[in-house]
């Protein structure tokens, strides 16, 4: 839901945009005016403004820096101006990535964050950007910490398999550590790289259900697609539109966003 703090500088852009409100009178709405302006333009994205989402886990290869990526694009698309986060000391896959994503699309801001700046930056980071994602690095190590300590959100992708899930629960005893200093920050784990029909699927599912832990509704599948689209610089959604990958997130940022109000 809306507050008076939400989403100040996105709503008056994306009404002065659309409808043609001087900004003045944007200022002199309620915030019920607001939502009501809102669903009248048909736009339907009501998180509350200003969030930083780490995609943090210590399992390398569970697809942090792809769902990283798409979000970034996707909210850039939604006319937010993103900053993405590359807190991976080692390999900065999610700037490689800005370095080749077609001039023509939605703009996304890129950094690469030492761990004690993302501690100390976080206040500011929201002040500049609507949106920040950040793309965490592999290890329970000091930038993990630090991309938890920053964020209002996590999302933790694990793998359908048996070294993924162990690693997950013992880096979910960190998160919970760190959580448990704080009443403001969420978060669920996305089971990624799903193959529907294998046993081995079904029992991830099984695990994850009895840990004490939020876990998406929505799961992303093992498509090519998503491979592809990092490769070409773009979200899964703007690479293969029509694809199952791209429905596939499109399915998990509608549950995200609702998550988020």
């Amino acid at each position: 839901m809306l507050s008076g703090s939400c989403g100040g500088r996105w709503i008056a852009k994306v009404i002065n945009g659309i409808a043609g409100i001087d900004e003045r009178e944007i200022n002199e709405l309620n915030v019920k005016s607001l939502r009501k302006s809102l669903q009248r333009y048909n736009v339907t994205d009501n998180i509350c403004g200003i969030m930083i989402i780490a995609i943090v886990n210590q399992k390398g290869g569970c697809g942090k820096t792809t769902i990283a990526t798409n979000l970034a694009a996707m909210f850039a698309a939604d006319g937010r101006e993103v900053l993405l986060v590359d807190a991976d000391p080692d390999q900065h896959s999610a700037m490689n990535w800005c370095a080749d994503r077609p001039e023509q699309l939605p703009k996304i801001h890129s950094s690469s964050l030492p761990a004690r700046n993302l501690r100390k930056d976080a206040d500011a980071l929201r002040q500049k950007w609507e949106m920040v994602i950040i793309d965490g690095g592999a290890r329970v190590t000091e930038h993990a910490h630090a991309a938890v300590a920053a964020a209002d959100w996590l999302i933790i992708p694990v793998k359908p398999s048996k070294v993924d899930l162990d690693s997950t629960a013992q880096f979910l005893d960190v998160v919970q550590s760190d959580m448990a200093k704080r009443d403001d920050l969420s978060g669920g784990l996305l089971l990624n790289q799903i193959q529907e029909g294998t046993s081995i699927s079904n029992a991830a599912r099984e695990q994850l259900s009895g840990w004490d832990f939020p876990v998406f509704k929505n799961v992303l599948h093992s498509y090519v697609a998503f491979s592809e689209a990092v490769w070409e610089g773009q979200s899964v959604v703007e690479y293969q539109p029509k694809s199952k990958a791209a429905e596939d997130m499109q399915m998990f940022l509608k549950e995200l966003k609702r998550a988020m109000r």
